[in-house]
């Protein structure tokens, strides 16, 4: 690491007016020695041509001139040495692409950490229309990593950089580049355009307005990781095909899997329909979950057991409110609900006319849910009652691409949390720019106005289920809900519940809108059940503020 000295009256280079820092070694980037080769780098295109001690570059995200001065701390040439954090992630984007893991070919971690630079303070003006669509005036930074063209890059914020423990890690907020160009494989360059942090903790005044409140006792860091990467044709969707291809094992059915429970075991196992088989005479529950997870990941809460007690799975099936619980993995972004309903019916092959199955979903799973009782034509899969959690009608965050980012980051830390190997796949998206992530099929159809979602939403529930019963379960989070999770608390204290208000609205669960939550069919539905909780949590007791599993109960209860 080096201390690179900043002025806002002379920053270290100003070239066709555009004032910003050369990142590296400051023995190279200030020698009259290698001016010319620096700027040669920074004014054409060089691929696989690189100055090295030269890695990048740091300005204002407009061009304008430089509004921070102090020492910035800047990696000379990057660390092949991680820890903490930053190596979990650099060995979770080695399960993907091998090559990190060969002695020539390791991740470089490179650092900017502005703990003692100093911004201006200024007066927060923000404007936004509930939709996700935000205007505001923090000033934004670009930043701009030189790359070979098998290269890939990964950049976040790590938050409590200074005084994080063990037991309190650091959080990382992913930072998406701007809009790849189209062929990868002739770019020898990658630029992000990110806000700063205020070293003042952001919160909601008594007319609702964000303002700073008190100084925090840092400011921010910033980290970009470069490592080898396969590009092959040079498309963006390729190589996301190839992340998920390899996160689901090569399956090239895209991780699809109609699971069944195993009271016994407390777990559930696939169905082959040899050895582990579909019964339509049975009273069956099927689970279908939520984005960038799997059954486990959105249903965990149902199967964990405490100390001499049965898990509520068991005891449904106990008591006999269930015969057969079935778990259904699929496919959430690249295959919108549509193709998920298809595959699930094709999967079942069984026919439960005469026996409707209840359902709960949690999240995205909430519009396969809606397309099976609403949409699905093959009348093979009839439903009598349908809890959906935190049904995903519609996010603020696939509004505004910058937003993507967020939603990312909060996903990857559920995705961690519970195990989930699927957190790959969200590191894949966050390597490019949001346009690759809200193209795939699966995004469009959490995107507000979209046709596919639409049509979701107005579609009446089908005669098959004329009959059924619809339970709407919402959530809103609240600081509460934290005040023993020191890193959610951290986070949200410099200010990312407000900036999550921006996007979704004052009541969210940090993911999804509270009021697009309630969108149902006008028929067949119950009063919604509002809890607090966070998008994830639902069904973990002790996380929410109101039991879910207790509202199931009544529910899905034989005699309602």
């Amino acid at each position: 690491m080096n201390t690179v000295e900043v002025n806002t009256k002379n920053p270290a280079l100003n070239l066709k007016g555009t004032p910003f820092v050369l990142l590296g070694d400051t023995g190279i980037t200030q020698s009259d020695l290698l001016k010319d080769a620096v700027n040669e780098k920074i004014n054409n295109y060089r691929p696989n041509e690189a100055v090295p001690g030269f890695w990048g570059t740091l300005g204002m995200a407009d061009n304008s001139p430089l509004i921070f001065k102090g020492n910035l701390c800047v990696s000379k040439f990057g660390n092949d040495n991680s820890t903490g954090e930053t190596l979990e992630v650099i060995n979770e984007l080695a399960k993907v692409y091998p090559a990190i893991g060969t002695p020539d070919n390791k991740a470089i971690e490179h650092v900017l950490n502005f703990d003692n630079v100093n911004f201006p303070d200024f007066e927060l003006h923000v404007e936004h229309d509930g939709k996700g669509n935000v205007n505001d005036n923090i000033p934004k930074l670009r930043l701009t990593i030189f790359l070979k063209t098998d290269e890939g890059a990964l950049a976040f914020y790590q938050h409590n950089y200074k005084d994080h423990t063990d037991d309190e890690p650091a959080g990382i907020e992913y930072i998406l580049p701007v809009d790849e160009i189209t062929n990868i494989n002739v770019r020898d360059r990658i630029t992000y355009i990110f806000p700063i942090l205020p070293n003042r903790r952001i919160k909601q005044d008594v007319a609702g307005k964000p303002v700073f409140a008190e100084l925090t006792d840092k400011n921010f860091v910033i980290k970009v990781l470069t490592f080898p990467r396969p590009n092959k044709d040079g498309k963006a969707e390729t190589i996301i095909k190839d992340v998920i291809d390899t996160v689901n094992n090569g399956d090239v059915n895209n991780k699809y899997a109609l699971l069944k429970f195993d009271a016994a075991a407390n777990a559930f196992s696939e169905v082959d329909n040899s050895t582990v088989k579909v019964d339509t005479a049975l009273r069956t529950l099927l689970l279908i979950h939520g984005t960038f997870t799997d059954t486990e990941g959105s249903f965990g809460g149902l199967r964990t057991q405490k100390p001499g007690e049965r898990s509520w799975l068991q005891t449904k099936i106990d008591e006999g409110t269930y015969k057969q619980i079935l778990g259904f993995n699929h496919p959430t972004i690249s295959k919108n609900a549509a193709d998920n309903v298809k595959e699930l019916i094709l999967r079942m092959n069984a026919d439960f006319t005469g026996n409707p199955v209840d359902i709960i979903t949690t999240s995205r799973g909430g519009l396969v849910g809606k397309y099976l009782f609403c949409l699905d034509t093959s009348n093979t899969l009839p439903v009598s009652k349908a809890a959906l959690i935190a049904c995903a009608n519609g996010s603020g965050y696939f509004t505004v691409g910058n937003n993507i980012a967020k939603l990312l980051g909060i996903l990857k830390t559920a995705a961690d949390l519970a195990g989930n190997p699927l957190g790959g796949i969200i590191l894949g998206f966050a390597q490019f720019g949001a346009k690759v992530f809200l193209n795939m099929p699966g995004a469009l159809q959490m995107t507000i106005g979209d046709a596919s979602l639409n049509t979701i939403l107005n579609a009446p529930v089908a005669a098959i289920n004329h009959n059924m019963k619809i339970q709407p379960i919402i959530g809103d989070w609240d600081k509460v809900l934290v005040k023993d999770e020191p890193l959610i608390k951290r986070l949200a204290e410099r200010g990312l519940d407000v900036v999550i208000q921006w996007c979704l609205g004052t009541e969210n669960d940090w993911v999804m809108g509270t009021d697009y939550q309630k969108i149902m069919p006008t028929t067949n539905t119950a009063p919604f059940i509002k809890v607090v909780s966070m998008h994830t949590n639902y069904l973990y007791s002790g996380k929410t503020s109101g039991s879910v599993h207790k509202i199931l109960d009544t529910f899905l209860d034989l005699n309602v």
